[in-house]
């Protein structure tokens, strides 16, 4: 994580500092039997301080001199999935969490030196994850893993049109059912999808007329879709070669958070496959009813120039040149939390 520019001038002290404070301060509160150890950088030239380790937990500070920034890498126990215990076990909530210090060495051994800063609009040419001030460079024969960049964002110039990006390698616990198969133009448009729901509800409310349920739930809504109208699909093709359609859906302004119309570029993606991976743009027109005090008052642009914005940002994501390695395995990192 890197620390607010705002305090770029002072930073050398303030780091010194904090490291005083928060060495004293974990000294305090820790008993007898769960001292955290303070490790010594292994790299003499590392400018490193406040690393420590003690149970469940570490905390390392990187300062790099060339733009005065912090960096921090830590691990709480908090993060950790609770396990139930085995077969005639009892959980003991008195024993300590084992140590970290064997994962924080790894991570100054094999973690930090991959880190390099990186100015803003600086690409790197080599596989790897891009931070606002930095790179982290993928290791040498390493995997792919799959992903997630979601991006939300209000253009000034238009007023109650929120954007939204969504990029991610398609799982299996990322599966969607209006998607099913690889092939985009095989997918179920949203107001298909509300057509077959809405004579499902209709279907359910005609046998329930007359009954209890009937009249606690009523049928007022039962076959209303929620949809208003919606333009053609429209099918492109995206800078990275993948098949993407354009969707144009108008509201009721008074249901869907005074949504009032949505533009949907999206595509199916390509089934563990980091270079062709599921992608979704999204522009949101927000009606003036709006509780939002951001939005309330105010009407978005009219759906054909939100459209078209939609468009242009879609036809701008390219993946960085030699950001991927495309022979590598893609793993799921988080699959044993999933089990």
């Amino acid at each position: 994580m890197d620390n607010d520019p705002s305090f770029r001038q002072p930073i050398s002290k303030f780091i010194r500092m904090s490291g005083l404070l928060t060495q004293s301060l974990f000294n305090y509160t820790t008993s007898g039997n769960e001292e955290f150890k303070q490790i010594r950088p292994i790299a003499p030239e590392t400018d490193s301080f406040t690393n420590w380790a003690g149970p469940g937990r570490f905390q390392i500070g990187i300062h790099v001199p060339e733009d005065q920034r912090g960096r921090f890498y830590w691990k709480d126990k908090s993060q950790e999935r609770a396990t139930m215990p085995a077969d005639g076990e009892r959980a003991d909530s008195d024993s300590p969490p084992p140590s970290q210090e064997p994962l924080a060495r790894e991570v100054l051994a094999k973690l930090v030196p991959r880190y390099s800063i990186r100015q803003p609009g600086q690409m790197p040419g080599c596989p790897g994850i891009c931070t606002p001030h930095g790179f982290f460079a993928d290791p040498a024969g390493g995997t792919e893993r799959d992903s997630r960049v979601s991006v939300s964002f209000v253009d000034p110039r238009y007023a109650n049109l929120v954007l939204h990006v969504d990029i991610k390698t398609r799982m299996p616990h990322t599966e969607t059912a209006l998607i099913p198969t690889e092939d985009i133009r095989q997918a179920i448009t949203p107001w298909d999808a509300a057509e077959e729901m809405a004579r499902e509800s209709k279907k359910r409310c005609r046998a329930q007329q007359g009954t209890a349920s009937r009249d606690l739930f009523g049928c007022s809504f039962a076959g209303a879709t929620g949809i208003s109208d919606h333009w053609d699909v429209q099918y492109l093709k995206l800078a990275n070669g993948q098949e993407a359609r354009a969707m144009a859906i108008t509201y009721p302004g008074s249901i869907n958070n005074y949504t009032v119309y949505e533009v949907i570029i999206e595509t199916a993606g390509k089934k563990g496959s980091v270079t062709e991976p599921r992608i979704v743009v999204r522009a949101e027109g927000i009606g003036k009813l709006a509780d939002d005090k951001a939005f309330h008052g105010k009407e978005p642009p009219p759906l054909k120039e939100a459209f078209n914005l939609a468009m242009t940002l879609a036809r701008s994501l390219r993946p960085r040149p030699q950001a991927i390695d495309p022979a590598a395995p893609v793993v799921d990192p988080w699959a044993r939390f999933r089990q």
